[in-house]
């Protein structure tokens, strides 16, 4: 069963998210993953953002995971 965002409500297997703040996939600083590949939790192709409720998605103002990120979430430009 593919799991739905709840910021954005699309299905996490491939489209973007449309939440305000989301993290582009391959823009995280030091990720262990190869962003030429699809996220491997949320999906989301290189240059995509990741959903709201994706484990491999960092938090841009700490660098801690953003799913249990406890530094006051992410800066929106």
């Amino acid at each position: 069963m593919i799991a739905t965002c709840p910021a954005c409500e699309r299905r996490m297997d491939g489209a973007s998210c449309t939440e305000p703040g989301a993290w582009p996939w391959g823009d995280e600083p030091d990720h262990p993953y190869p962003p030429m590949l699809p996220c491997r939790d949320c999906g989301v192709r290189l240059g995509g953002l990741h959903h709201v409720r994706c484990c491999v998605a960092t938090c841009p103002r700490c660098g801690d995971q953003r799913l249990g990120c406890e530094c006051g979430g992410p800066r929106v430009n």
